[in-house]
This record gives C-alpha cells, structure tokens and sequence, in this order.
C-alpha cells in the first residue's frame, strides 16, 4: 500500500515478469513470484550502497557491509574502487566491543529530515545520539528563532517524537512541530530559489537576514547557503578586497568547525570540508600579497600566512585523500596538491 511498493509494482515487478518473460521460465530455474522479486527490491533499498561513476551513479549490495547498523554520527567510512570493491575504514578510534556503524542518510540535513528519509528509503526511524539530541551535538542545526523573545530558539521537546512540541531554550514558549515543519520547508524553498539565481550580496544578505529573524544562524538550510557563498567570495568583479578577506576566513572558520562538530571523522562531509579549506588558503594567500605599500610587507605576519595556508593545503589533501580521480573531489586533490608544490618552490 505505500508508494515505493508501487512503484515497484510497475516499474520492476511488471516488467520482469511481463515484459522480460520471467514468468515462462520453469519454476524450478527462476522464482519469478511477485512475492519474491518485491523482497528483492526491499533487500536492495534497506542494504545499497550508492556509487557514484562519472556519468551516473548506481548502487551496490555488499553482504559484509550490510551487517553495519546506521547512525547519523558513523565510526566507519567507505570507498569503492573503479572495479566496485568496497573498503571500509575507521573512520574515528573504535573501542572493543563498539558497534560498527555507517551512515544511510545525507548529513548535512536536520533531523526531522534525516528521520524522515530513512523511514521512507530505509524503513526505520534513527535513534541514534544526534537524533536523541536536540542541539545536534552542540550545533543547533535544526534551531528556529522565537517568536516571542528575542534571545532564545525553539527546538523540539523530544526529537524522537515526530509529534513533540518545539520549546523556547529561553521563554519556555511552544509552537507544534507542525508549525516548525512549516518555517523549515519554506525556508528550504526561498534558499534553493536564491542559490539558483543570486550573486555573492543576496545569499549573504539573505543568510543575515534569516538568521537574524527565523532560524538559528547555524540552521541546516543556511548550510547550503554558506557553502556557496564562501566559494563565490573573491571571484565575481570585485575580487578579494581587504573585507571580503575577513568575510571569507570567518565564514571558512565556522563552516569547518560545523564540519568537524557533525562529521568528525570526515565520512560523508569531506567534499564540504575540503572545499571550505580550500577557499581557506585562497583568503589566507590574497593577504599575504598585501602590504602597507609594495616595499614595506611585514616579513613575519607574511611568513605566518604562508605557513597557515600550507597547513590548510595539507589538510585539504589529508581529508580528500581516499577520493577517486575521476571525481570532483579527486579533482580538487590534485589541485591541492598542485598549489602546495608551488608554494614550496615559492619560498
């Protein structure tokens, strides 16, 4: 009766057994009852992995791997190769006894998002420690502004309950998660319309704007936002002015320290991250090729830039270290990489 079943119905279980021919084959050789293909496709959607090729993506069924349980902060990460075998890693240290976990999810959604997904794709409701938490492990990525006070921010009462009421962390005032549901999908709608059409100044004032009247700066939609805006920042006419060099490492600053709260052994965000500590360096650089005048460049506050923007080269590669050539992320390895032979040879 719900959706997925039918459209399995009609897009795999109709045409194998109709359009395929699998009902004439013998019983004996091909099960070919709708009963059995419908496990089949369940069996698929509760255990694939996804895997990305540089034309589609496709997923896979890896018995071993299947054994891992979810949870939205996984101890574990994966890599397929081009010819489809899976290693998985730890990502963080692993005490005896632990369980091996691995994510199922996008993380970089809030929870009542991440909930939802994995009830629909996966047919479970997450209880895992940032579920159960409503900061999100300290980053209030779900937060909304109270309406009623001006300092404090709803989250829900019981983040486990799809139906608890949200809570003012200063008030104390509620509003139902209905409501909170509401504020969230609009915002997601009036962020997506503005990263598809807007320069560098709308998201930025549009992510001022938001967080100083609806969510909480920190919110899982404004994430999207940042990430585009600290890649934008320096590249549209104006370049890297002296302001727009602050803006860039504040706004790098606090998108990794988001990154590593999340995701601390770099499982699923290491795209993000490695992008923001790129842009990183590049902010960090444009200072260094500034002085009080062309001849009075203060040797030492230079020298300390270029060691910080080797630093964040480094950890750039450090993190994107496992990704394939023939992704972006692979890409922007070598780009990386690249960048910090030269600084070398520079000095």
């Amino acid at each position: 009766g719900t959706h997925i079943y039918n459209e399995n119905q009609t897009r795999v279980v109709n045409m194998l057994r109709n359009y395929f021919m699998l009902v004439d084959f013998p019983p004996d050789d091909i099960d070919a009852g709708e009963c059995s293909i419908h496990q089949m496709t369940g069996i698929i959607d509760v255990n694939s992995v996804g895997i990305v090729l540089p034309e589609t993506e496709i997923v896979g069924v890896y018995p071993s791997y299947s054994l891992l349980e979810h949870s939205c902060t996984p101890n574990t990460k994966y890599t397929v190769s081009s010819s489809y075998q899976l290693t998985l890693k730890a990502a963080v240290d692993i005490h005896e006894g632990e369980h091996l976990s691995t994510v199922y999810t996008h993380m970089i959604w809030g929870t009542a998002a991440r909930r939802d997904h994995l009830k629909s794709t996966r047919y479970f409701m997450c209880t895992c420690r940032r579920c159960a938490d409503p900061t999100e492990l300290g980053t209030n990525f779900s937060a909304l502004r109270c309406q009623r006070c001006p300092l404090g921010f709803m989250m829900s009462a019981a983040p486990l309950d799809q139906l608890a009421d949200w809570i003012c962390t200063s008030c104390n005032s509620t509003t139902t998660a209905d409501e909170a549901n509401e504020i969230t999908l609009h915002l997601g709608e009036e962020v997506e319309q503005t990263l598809a059409t807007a320069s560098a100044f709308d998201i930025e004032k549009l992510i001022e704007r938001v967080s100083a009247t609806v969510v909480h700066p920190n919110h899982f939609h404004l994430f999207a936002a940042r990430h585009s805006l600290l890649q934008m920042l320096g590249r549209e006419a104006t370049g890297l002015d002296e302001e727009s060099v602050k803006k860039k490492e504040k706004l790098c600053k606090e998108f990794l320290k988001t990154c590593t709260a999340l995701d601390p052994g770099m499982c699923k965000l290491t795209s993000f991250t490695g992008v923001a500590l790129y842009e990183y360096h590049l902010a960090v650089l444009a200072k260094t090729r500034r002085g009080p005048t062309e001849q009075q460049v203060d040797k030492i506050a230079q020298r300390k830039d270029l060691d910080t923007a080797k630093a964040l080269l480094q950890q750039c590669i450090k993190v994107l270290q496992d990704e394939p050539d023939n992704q972006p992320e692979g890409q922007l390895r070598k780009v990386a990489q690249q960048n910090l032979a030269e600084l070398i040879q520079w000095e």
